[in-house]
């Protein structure tokens, strides 16, 4: 697990912390937008999630990357979280 949560990939790394760090399914992967993040908490299914540092680090990196790329690109204009 600690080889996919450090990833040369931020999106694969950001999964995979989520995963190792607060159990969730791959369906609540594909389910977050960019919005049920906020002040280091990620809003899912009714619970509230307070996000480890490492995962927030993930994030950060993942979200620099994806900045970079067009949405149209992406296939997802909505900005989900999971790419």
């Amino acid at each position: 697990m600690r080889e996919a949560t450090d990833s040369g990939q931020p999106a694969s790394a950001a999964l995979a912390a989520l995963v190792a760090f607060h159990a969730l399914r791959s369906s609540q992967l594909a389910s977050p937008g960019l919005s049920d993040v906020r002040d280091g908490r990620l809003h899912l299914d009714g619970r509230i999630i307070p996000l480890a540092g490492l995962i927030r680090d993930r994030l950060t990196a993942w979200l620099a990357e994806r900045a970079r790329i067009p949405a149209d690109l992406l296939g997802c204009p909505d900005r989900k979280v999971a790419a």
